[in-house]
């Protein structure tokens, strides 16, 4: 290996190259190039297992529960996270031309989930995470505080205050439940399912 080729992978080279040129690069080039990922992901997983499909787990989901939400675990990400932060990666992955991974029951609203409840519930979860319910003083009623306002949108000042940041206060106890967040983005991306979220440009810088 050449001294230029030692440097080029040494120091973060190739990932300050990247964001050199990512602003020049197409949408639709990043999407093939996250399609192409995604079967990649979806070919190794299967060859890692041996298994060409698998049975999408069933998860129980209770908006009633979300409303009246006062523990983390009782909002719609807090069931999403209890029933399925165990699960391997591969369930989320294991087959790229699966829309959806997981199925999801409404408990009180009956009826079989033929794609309409799981993306409901990704979009109200969502949106969950980006509302701000206030009490009468102004404080956070939310019992689940993983997505704050951007300090543009605290202040109303400049650009876009419509978007949202992590919480540098997020309790490090509950980890898991970013981790989890991280791998629900990729399966969005993996599979082309739309998870509503408006965060800030700095998210996407770090």
């Amino acid at each position: 290996m050449s001294h230029r080729s030692r440097m080029f992978w040494q120091d973060g080279c190739i990932e300050s190259t990247i964001r050199r040129v990512a602003p020049y690069i197409s949408v639709r080039t990043k999407r093939q190039i996250i399609s192409s990922l995604g079967q990649a992901l979806s070919y190794s997983v299967t060859m890692s297992t041996g298994s060409q499909s698998h049975t999408s787990p069933e998860i129980r989901m209770s908006r009633f529960q979300a409303q009246d939400a006062t523990r983390s675990r009782d909002t719609l990400f807090g069931q999403m996270y209890v029933q399925m932060h165990g699960f391997g990666p591969e369930v989320l992955r294991s087959d790229f031309a699966t829309e959806r991974a997981w199925s999801v029951t409404l408990d009180g609203e009956g009826g079989i989930d033929a794609g309409g409840p799981f993306r409901e519930i990704l979009r109200l979860t969502a949106s969950e995470l980006q509302s701000v319910p206030k009490g009468p003083t102004g404080q956070d009623l939310r019992p689940l505080k993983m997505l704050i306002p951007c300090p543009n949108a605290t202040n109303t000042l400049g650009d876009n205050r419509d978007r949202w940041i992590l919480n540098p206060a997020f309790p490090a106890a509950s980890q898991g439940m970013l981790i989890f967040f991280g791998r629900l983005m990729g399966h969005a991306l993996q599979t082309g399912n739309s998870l509503e979220l408006n965060l800030a440009p700095i998210f996407w810088n770090q």
